[in-house]
């Protein structure tokens, strides 16, 4: 448009996006490392049972909304509507902060009952309590960010994304550090999760200073603001909820499906005859410092699948069955190629990994061992379901999440509270729901993707490497251990691990250059 400065490649924009967005997730994760060492494993517990039921509040504030507004700006835009643009985003920003409210207000109000109903410790309510403005923060911060990606600008979504992570980090240690000098620990846990609230309001702060700078400057935002194309208030919200609504079913449904240990391990733990607050120390452990750990390596499959979705949209859109079949397999192998190894190193090193991150005495390495699996299992059914959603079958992944969350909620409910297994009944129902997902994805992709899963190069080749690899890096951690302590031997077992498995990619044939480079290769127009 002729009012408007050149605006960034889209590209460009996403790289970008996609940068940031990784380092924000890396920023989140290694947040918790110094609050795990601040606060303990009941802190952590206090800090942990709530964020699940957050997690769901905020989707619900915002409930695919950006997406909707990015599409009905870039739509407006083009058709040169440019006070018809302005229309949207004022109703978004008052539909959104009318939902963010309502979030908000429901996780105050609501606090007590669901502490009793769930069977939490009454001191959760403090964390609950901190993470209460953010779905209110959070829904105005989406505004500018749907709005300026209608634009085709990722600049201030990418960039609120890393101040959100830094507020988060900065304000909810500080917080943390000071409520437990002068307060106690379930202060100190509320501190830390009011965290997330100045995170997004940091980014609110930053997205609406950008709109202002953009605006002042003629940048992208369009300036010429006439008597044109208008619609009906209500004919614009009609049409957002229209388009958000489908597209939030997906993280509604991923929400829910972390909801299920949250609202079931508390009571079931009581039930198998653990006290609250050992199941607190027990919830914490694992979903605030084993989870953590776990998911380093899962943000390889995010980014894998990040890639693939417009890699195999392309494909479908050529009507080139052979590049489908071939991406298909090559995201496979590779998820396989990264997973398998993490999963086989976290199961060998455990005990040695959490020490080393959270402190000698810390907790939570058995836990890893048993849990350190659902690597691959995590991965693969997220990579299949970018598949999918590469195919245009959105339907089909929110069906086989619904059905695997179904499963993991009734087995959660029964085998946790069986006194033999406790905690262990958790792990063993995420690995069944889990595989049930994988095993639904898979069966839908190949219903309309026709290839064949080369075993011996998918599977065989790459869990023989990851075997030498593990036997490797846990016998040079036990004979480096008391000559250079345990927390240097654990990262040269790591660096150990790292290169034998690098070269038993190479010496098997298992690892081939081109071909993973072609995953991400676009074709050039």
């Amino acid at each position: 448009m002729s009012e408007t400065k050149r605006r960034p490649s889209y590209i460009r924009g996403a790289l970008l996006l996609t940068a940031c967005s990784i380092l924000a997730r890396f920023l989140g994760i290694f947040f918790k490392i110094p609050l795990a060492r601040i606060i303990g494993d009941y802190g952590m517990g206090l800090f942990g049972y709530p964020y699940p039921i957050y997690s769901f509040f905020v989707s619900l504030s915002v409930i695919g909304l950006p997406l909707a507004i990015s599409k009905m700006t870039s739509e407006s835009i083009s058709l040169g509507r440019y006070d018809h643009t302005h229309q949207i985003f004022r109703i978004s920003l008052v539909v959104l902060i009318g939902l963010g409210v309502l979030c908000s207000a429901a996780l105050v109000f609501f606090a007590k009952p669901l502490i009793s109903v769930l069977g939490w410790p009454e001191e959760t309510y403090h964390s609950i309590i901190g993470l209460s403005l953010t779905p209110l923060f959070v829904s105005y911060m989406a505004t500018y960010r749907g709005y300026f990606q209608g634009l085709q600008t990722m600049v201030p979504t990418a960039l609120s994304q890393i101040v959100e992570s830094v507020f988060r980090v900065v304000v909810g240690l500080a917080l943390a550090v000071y409520f437990l000098k002068t307060k106690d620990i379930a202060w100190a846990a509320g501190g830390a999760a009011f965290g997330a609230a100045a995170g997004a309001f940091g980014g609110s702060l930053l997205v609406t200073a950008m709109y202002g700078y953009y605006k002042k400057k003629k940048i992208v935002i369009p300036q010429r603001i006439g008597h044109g194309y208008r619609e009906r208030a209500g004919q614009t919200i009609r049409t957002l909820f229209v388009i958000a609504i489908p597209a939030s079913f997906a993280s509604i449904v991923v929400s829910l499906m972390n909801m299920i240990n949250s609202v079931t391990v508390a009571r079931c733990l009581q039930n198998a005859g653990i006290d609250i607050v050992t199941a607190t120390e027990i919830w914490g452990q694992l979903s605030q410092k084993v989870q953590t750990v776990i998911n380093v390596p899962m943000l390889l499959g995010v980014g894998l699948a990040a890639a693939l979705v417009p890699a195999i949209s392309e494909s479908l859109a050529t009507n080139n069955q052979k590049e489908l079949e071939e991406k298909t397999s090559l995201a496979l192998r590779t998820v396989v190629i990264i997973t398998f190894p993490a999963s086989v190193g976290l199961f060998v090193l455990a005990t040695p990994i959490i020490q080393l991150l959270f402190g000698s005495a810390s907790g939570g390495g058995e836990l890893m061992m048993y849990l350190s699996f659902t690597c691959i299992t995590t991965v693969l059914f997220i990579v299949l379901q970018a598949v999918l959603q590469g195919l245009g079958k959105m339907g089909l992944p929110i069906r086989n999440l619904a059905i695997g969350g179904a499963i993991k909620l009734i087995l959660n409910i029964t085998l946790i509270s069986k006194p033999s297994l406790h905690i262990y009944g958790l792990i063993l129902a995420t690995y069944i729901a889990e595989t049930i997902i994988v095993v639904l994805n898979y069966a839908s992709v190949k219903k309309y993707i026709r290839f064949t899963l080369d075993k011996k190069n998918v599977i065989l080749k790459p869990a023989l490497c990851s075997i030498i690899m593990g036997i490797l890096a846990y016998a040079s951690y036990g004979l480096l251990r008391s000559a250079i302590g345990s927390n240097f031997a654990v990262i040269a077992a790591i660096a150990v691990g790292g290169a034998v498995y690098c070269a038993a990619l190479l010496l098997t044939g298992t690892l081939n250059k081109e071909e993973m480079r072609s995953l991400l290769r676009r074709r050039q127009k």
